[in-house]
C-alpha cells in the first residue's frame, strides 16, 4: 500500500491598480490634465472628468497636447454628465500635437481616460471654458 500527497500551489497573481480621479466635477474653466502629466500616467487607469459650463453656456475643449498608447489607452468624450444621457463625441489615442477642440451641445461634457497594463506615456493636457454659443466648425 503506497501513501502519497498533493500539494497545489496556486498561480502567481499579476498586480494591477485602478485609479479613478477622485474629485472629478470641473466648473466654469480650466485646465484638466491625466493623472502625473507632464510624467507617465499610471497603468490600469480609469480616470473620468465632468466638465460643467455655466448656466446657459456649452462646454469647449481644447486638448493642446496628447500622447498615449495608440492601441489601448483612450481618450473618451462624451456629450452629457449622467449615463442615461451621454454621447460619444470622439475617442482619441496616440500622439497629437496640434491643438483639438470639442464641445458640448448642453452645459455638460465628460471626459474619460482609460489605459491597460502594458505600455504608459505622458498623457495629455487640455484647457475648457464654458463658451456662449455652439461654434460651426
Amino acid at each position: 500500500m503506497y501513501f502519497f500527497s498533493i500539494t497545489s500551489t496556486p498561480p502567481p497573481t499579476i498586480p494591477t491598480t485602478t485609479t479613478t480621479q477622485p474629485d472629478n466635477t470641473y466648473y466654469g474653466s480650466g485646465t484638466i490634465t491625466s493623472p502625473g502629466y507632464p510624467s507617465l500616467y499610471p497603468s490600469n487607469l480609469n480616470a473620468t472628468y465632468i466638465l460643467q459650463a455655466s448656466p446657459g453656456k456649452i462646454v469647449r475643449i481644447t486638448f493642446n497636447r496628447i500622447n498615449t498608447e495608440r492601441c489601448c489607452d483612450t481618450i473618451t468624450i462624451y456629450d452629457g454628465a449622467f449615463e442615461n444621457e451621454k454621447k460619444v463625441i470622439t475617442t482619441l489615442s496616440g500622439d497629437h500635437s496640434t491643438p483639438e477642440t470639442y464641445q458640448s451641445n448642453g452645459t455638460y461634457m465628460t471626459i474619460r481616460f482609460l489605459t491597460d497594463a502594458v505600455l504608459s506615456e505622458d498623457g495629455f493636457t487640455a484647457d475648457f471654458v464654458s463658451y456662449t454659443s455652439k461654434l460651426n466648425f
